[in-house]
């Protein structure tokens, strides 16, 4: 019965870590689309300051669960960062005049 014990407590903490993600995610996914409505609406000041807190929210996830456990960054989390690099691909396209089409061009921060 240790074993069951063990793993049911191992199990425990992965479904509280996940719960924790997905709570949080929400947050950073909300920001993402607050940002872009804030682009539409020509206040870059006011996207600027939701992309940089997303981003502030999605690096404290990263660092409290998803280096312990990878897997937690399929669903919610990487619907948000979807969100985040969406707003964040619209704020350099309004700005800059620009598109970035490489995979991988560090707009999560590391974080993808």
């Amino acid at each position: 019965t240790e074993d069951f014990d063990r793993m049911k407590t191992a199990m425990d903490l992965y479904d509280k870590t996940r719960e924790d993600v997905i709570k949080r995610t929400r947050d950073v996914q909300k920001l993402g689309k607050q940002a872009i409505f804030s682009l539409h609406r020509g206040d870059m000041a006011e996207a600027e300051k939701k992309l940089a807190e997303a981003q502030r929210l999605a690096s404290a996830i990263h660092a409290d669960h998803l280096v312990a456990n990878p897997s937690l960054r399929q669903g919610s989390y990487a619907n948000a960062m979807e969100e985040f690099v969406e707003a964040r691909l619209f704020q350099i396209w309004l700005l800059e005049d620009r598109r970035i089409a490489s995979p991988g061009a560090g707009l999560c921060g590391g974080l993808e």
